[in-house]
């Protein structure tokens, strides 16, 4: 018993240590709008960066744009990378028709839905009257 109640002892000194610890630990540097506005500016344009020539600044872009590393096949080339997420928002907002995140429409809605294309009269059934 005496163990214990000398290790719980220990184990609060270390627990007020690290509180004190973390109270003193400074705030970060820098304002979240300037943290923001160098985020957008690498979203806006990552091949500026690319463009330095800087060996670990073409890292770091790799890094930020990338959710895994490259894939190289030998037979194939390089395979289709997986984007990371922010890249992943951006291009399913520009596949949707979105600007600026949101949907573009008319100002007045005509109220005539879109008609499916109708099948021909041939032999092959999946030949229609409309080619997309």
């Amino acid at each position: 018993i005496n163990r214990f109640e000398q290790r719980i002892t220990d184990l609060e000194k270390q627990k007020e240590l690290l509180v004190e610890k973390q109270a003193q630990k400074p705030e970060p540097k820098g304002a979240f709008e300037e943290k923001l506005e160098l985020a957008l500016r690498f979203l806006s344009s990552p091949w500026k960066l690319w463009e330095s020539e800087q060996i670990a600044v073409r890292r770091l872009v790799l890094k930020l744009a990338l959710a895994d590393r490259l894939y190289y096949c030998r037979n194939q080339g390089a395979r289709t990378p997986d984007f990371s997420f922010p890249f992943k928002a951006l291009a399913a907002l520009e596949t949707a028709g979105c600007s600026n995140g949101a949907v573009e429409k008319t100002r007045t809605s005509t109220g005539v839905t879109p008609q499916r294309p109708q099948r021909c009269a041939s032999t092959n059934s999946a030949t229609t009257a409309r080619r997309r």
